[in-house]
């Protein structure tokens, strides 16, 4: 094969709902590539999670997945690697593109009606009380804010009037164009990606002696995906579908034509079985319950417990 000489390599689980090592496969067997698979599991994660905290110089709730791929790249040998970072935010991967047209309408409603959003049972659905806060934060937030204004308030021990204040005066991202997909794109691309996966990126990245490079990010790459219209660039049948009509030809059709699924890590199953993570005060003793449950996130749990930490 051409390609015999190209690394690759890749991480999976034993957790099958998490795990997608049979896609793994089948495009190393279509390509030939020089691959390696690495298992990670609860208790890997167990012993490595003091170096991953000690590796994070401010927190985050998406920088243990890099910490791992990185770590297996250096095992592995090498000294540069490729990301795809970029491709979500250009060509419309994630779930913000199409809810942008959602988010538009609902915007129209009085501002203390959507507030009234934030004594929802569910937290995911309590961050449409963001949208009452008219500006692009607000957008941004809708889409990606771990919480709403009252368990902010809550966690920092925090008047919720003052919190509110405070996310109003942030300077908003400047907007002018009139396209709801395009905005939500350059919401992704400029707060989301810039300010969390390209820093997650670097810090764990070189605390393996690795470096990764973007291709999806060359400027004048950018600059050409930037020029196409937002009909063809956001296709509402399928996200990504640009991209995937590039290559769907080359690829098996089981590998595209499939639900999206993040690089995600069976995190919510191995938090609830690490000594760490279990509550060491009575605030966090109320949202663990939450998170047990099943009505709470593992990654809102996780801000919350990195942020105890890092504060100590």
């Amino acid at each position: 094969s051409p390609l015999s000489s190209l690394k690759t390599l890749s991480i999976y689980f034993d957790e099958e709902k998490y795990s997608e090592k049979q896609y793994q496969d089948i495009i190393v067997q279509k390509t030939g590539v020089h691959h390696h698979s690495f298992l990670v599991t609860s208790s890997e994660f167990n012993e490595e999670l003091p170096q991953v905290l000690e590796a994070m110089d401010s927190p985050s709730t998406d920088a243990i997945n890099t910490y791992f791929i990185s770590k297996y790249a250096h095992e592995y040998g090498l000294k540069a690697v490729l990301s795809g970072v970029g491709s979500d935010e250009l060509f419309g991967g994630y779930p913000s593109m199409q809810q942008s047209v959602w988010y538009n309408q609902v915007k129209k409603l009085p501002s203390y009606i959507l507030s009234l959003s934030e004594y929802l049972a569910t937290d995911k659905y309590r961050k449409i009380s963001f949208i009452s806060n008219k500006s692009s934060n607000g957008e941004y937030l809708f889409y990606r804010g771990l919480h709403d204004a009252r368990t902010i308030a809550d966690i920092l021990d925090a008047d919720e009037i003052e919190v509110h204040t405070k996310l109003k005066l942030l300077s908003p991202v400047q907007w002018n164009g009139e396209d709801h997909k395009e905005k939500a794109s350059y919401l992704e691309y400029n707060l989301y990606m810039q300010n969390q996966l390209l820093k997650d990126a670097d810090f764990m990245s070189m605390w393996h002696g690795l470096e990764i490079r973007v291709p999806f990010l060359d400027k004048e790459f950018v600059d050409l995906v930037h020029s196409i219209p937002s009909h063809i660039r956001f296709q509402s049948h399928q996200p990504k579908g640009l991209l995937i009509d590039s290559f769907k030809h080359i690829l098996p059709e089981v590998i595209w034509n499939r639900p999206k699924q993040g690089f995600t890590f069976p995190f919510a199953i191995w938090l609830k079985g690490n000594e760490w993570a279990k509550p060491k005060n009575k605030m966090e003793e109320k949202y663990y319950q939450l998170f047990e449950k099943g009505r709470m996130s593992w990654g809102r749990y996780w801000g919350i417990k990195l942020l105890q930490y890092m504060d100590h």
